[in-house]
């Protein structure tokens, strides 16, 4: 199982809060996912956790759409 999860800031001297959030399970017909588009001006975090499962690299890339 892998959680995929984006944080962002409102204010700049705010509180990173959870944007979004997906789990997959299972082998991944798609093997490439996407998130939905996720606006920020102050800051952007994201973090891929694995909670189950064999042990396993993922390769991925935090892009922005101008």
């Amino acid at each position: 199982m892998v959680e995929f999860r984006i944080y962002t800031k409102v204010l700049s001297g705010g509180t990173s809060r959870l944007a979004y959030q997906v789990t997959y399970t299972g082998v991944q017909g798609e093997p490439i996912k996407y998130s939905v588009p996720v606006p920020a001006n102050i800051e952007i975090r994201a973090t891929i956790e694995q909670t189950g499962g064999t042990l396993r690299a993922y390769p991925w890339a935090l892009l922005s759409i101008d």
